[in-house]
């Protein structure tokens, strides 16, 4: 039997091209962007964590530019455990200006903590990240690592910006 005119076979591998997007829609619950008070708790929390991780990278990232090269594989695994918080909290529904606000409460409540309540934090919070982690499938594992490595490339990155209307060389 002859296809009709005019329709096109699709070939096997078309599908297959389609199967990472797919496995991501399936992947993510859809959820109200309020959230329950559960969700609520947790957004703080993600926050709090994310916050004070962070300057803990910046540290990291300024042993770096110094010349200390073996922090990299630091500044990729906190990277990562913060990421892990960030896209849980969205998973579950946190998005945009809501999470920028916690963000920012959270830092500020950090500013006045003395420094060894933010390292008990900082160890809590990596040991529930590493949890986080490792409940979570493949694809978001994989897209944690991937935006957590392209975030720790751009913030090592050490070349100037370029002029506008310019490309950087190798861009």
């Amino acid at each position: 039997m002859k296809p009709k005119q005019g329709l096109q076979r699709r070939t096997p591998a078309a599908g297959w091209r389609m199967l990472p997007v797919l496995a991501l829609v399936l992947a993510m619950p859809v959820a109200a962007a309020d959230g329950d008070a559960a969700d609520q708790a947790f957004y703080r929390r993600a926050a709090s964590c994310a916050a004070v991780m962070k300057p803990e990278v910046v540290r990291l990232a300024d042993r770096w530019r110094a010349g200390e090269r073996g922090v990299r594989g630091d500044i990729q695994r906190l990277t990562e455990l913060s990421f892990t918080f960030v896209g849980v909290a969205y998973k579950r529904g946190l998005r945009g200006e809501a999470a920028d606000r916690l963000l920012a409460e959270a830092e500020r409540a950090q500013a006045a903590q003395p420094a060894a309540a933010l390292r008990q934090l900082s160890a809590e919070c990596q040991a529930e990240a590493r949890q986080l982690l490792d409940r979570s499938n493949v694809i978001e594992r994989m897209l944690v690592r991937n935006r957590a490595k392209a975030r720790v490339e751009h913030l090592l990155d050490d070349t100037p910006a370029a002029p506008a209307g310019t490309q950087r060389a190798g861009a």
